[in-house]
């Protein structure tokens, strides 16, 4: 590792300078002079350095820190300010065109160019005009020192020593990482195999049908599971707790259930027991009445209202409500008839008869007295006779309760009747 490596180094960082020196020669003073940018020349730096990095096997750094940095941040620095301001005044004096080739054109003979000593040349021809000698012979020196830099740096890489200790250093880095990673790869098959372990407890534990079961998993077995388990072992927890909550609200629900079927067996055991104790007392001198219902009241005194009677069905507890047996309904329908019947004043002449009351009185039809039926059979007839010479709604819907209830009862209200029943309803 000696002449190769600095000659390696030498061809990519001295490039730029070369290139820039071809140009002067030919010249092409402003392309040779914009050669110089310190960015084309740092790259070529760098693209040597990375060649012999990669020759020698050694990190990029290494090779870094054998050259002389401090050295090659003041060239650069120097070079930033002094090859702008050389580009800014060869235009500005020479013009973009070169119109100074005649004046500035070199003496060639063959031998490689001197990028230094041919700017100072090319000032001295230019001596003149000062606004531009100055800013070439300061490129000159600058560059100059660059040049030095760069053969200094392939001395020092020339000189095989340093490289060989460094990639001897290198050689003993790799022994040390691989002895590390096989320890690395001892460690991680301990690991995978643990891992691999626990992970199939995991997978079993999922597997089963009770997703509770994945609540009793460990906290290693947890830790390692993979990404796609911890997700499972989530979702079975929240399977595992709706279950429970579902199972707790259908427990609580069958307990409600449960409340709410006694309490209303109880109800209806005591509504039964009620209402059956008020059905059997209506045939009694004391009957047992219902609390603060005053229709029962009336019932078992014998004294209805008119309203009682109808149109609207009459209300009261224990009339025809389901699930009370049919000896209720049937006491407190012949209770009612028999308060019709009883009703002060004579029923026959105030019915407005409910659905009902007319049923309830069409089945006692016999025990209804020849004169109350002709009583109720005139009745019927005049308020026929109103409704069809009124044309009141009201009238003629009361009418036709009279009347059918006639019929009912076997007699009839006559033409009246018959005309107001032909008559289409409203």
């Amino acid at each position: 590792m000696g002449r190769p490596i600095g000659g390696v180094f030498l061809h990519a960082a001295h490039g730029p300078v070369a290139f820039a020196a071809s140009c002067v020669a030919q010249n092409q003073i402003l392309k040779g002079l914009e050669e110089l940018a310190i960015e084309g020349l740092r790259g070529g730096f760098d693209r040597g350095v990375a060649d012999v990095a990669r020759l020698a096997g050694v990190p990029l750094r290494e090779v870094m820190s054998l050259l002389p940095t401090q050295d090659l941040e003041e060239r650069e620095r120097r070079l930033a300010v002094s090859q702008p301001a050389a580009v800014e005044a060869w235009r500005m004096h020479a013009g973009a065109f070169g119109f100074l080739d005649v004046i500035t054109q070199l003496t060639v003979d063959g031998r490689p160019v001197d990028i230094g000593a041919a700017l100072e040349r090319l000032a001295a021809k230019v001596r003149a005009d000062e606004g531009l000698a100055m800013p070439l012979l300061q490129l000159a020196e600058d560059i100059a020192a660059w040049e030095a830099l760069v053969f200094q740096s392939r001395a020092v890489l020339d000189d095989g020593e340093a490289l060989t200790r460094a990639f001897r250093l290198r050689q003993q880095r790799r022994f040390a990482t691989a002895i590390a990673a096989a320890l690395v790869i001892l460690s991680a098959v301990s690991i995978i195999t643990f891992t691999a372990v626990a992970r199939g407890r995991v997978d079993d534990a999922l597997a089963s049908s009770d997703p509770c079961l994945a609540l009793t998993l460990g906290e290693r077995d947890r830790s390692l599971a993979s990404s796609e388990q911890d997700r499972a072992i989530a979702a079975a927890e929240r399977r595992c707790t709706d279950g429970r909550l579902a199972e707790q609200e259908a427990r609580a629900r069958e307990e409600r259930e449960r409340r709410d079927r006694e309490e209303a067996e109880r109800t209806a055991a005591e509504r039964r027991k009620r209402c059956t104790s008020f059905a059997e007392s209506l045939q009694g001198a004391s009957p047992t009445l219902p609390s603060g219902d005053r229709f029962a009241a009336r019932l078992a005194d014998r004294r209805l209202d008119s309203s009682d009677l109808g149109p609207a069905e009459p209300k009261m507890e224990c009339w025809r409500e389901p699930g009370l047996p049919a000896s209720v309904d049937a006491a407190i329908d012949r209770a009612f008839v028999e308060a019709v019947l009883a009703f002060p004043g004579g029923w026959v002449h105030v019915i407005d008869p409910s659905p009902r009351t007319a049923d309830l009185l069409a089945a006692r039809a016999e025990e209804i007295a020849p004169w109350q039926r002709s009583l109720l059979a005139a009745r019927a007839a005049r308020e026929a006779d109103r409704a069809l010479l009124g044309g009141n709604p009201d009238d003629a819907a009361r009418a036709r309760r009279t009347c059918a209830l006639a019929e009912r009862l076997g007699v009839t209200g006559g033409a009246s009747c018959t005309g107001l029943q032909q008559l289409r309803e409203p």
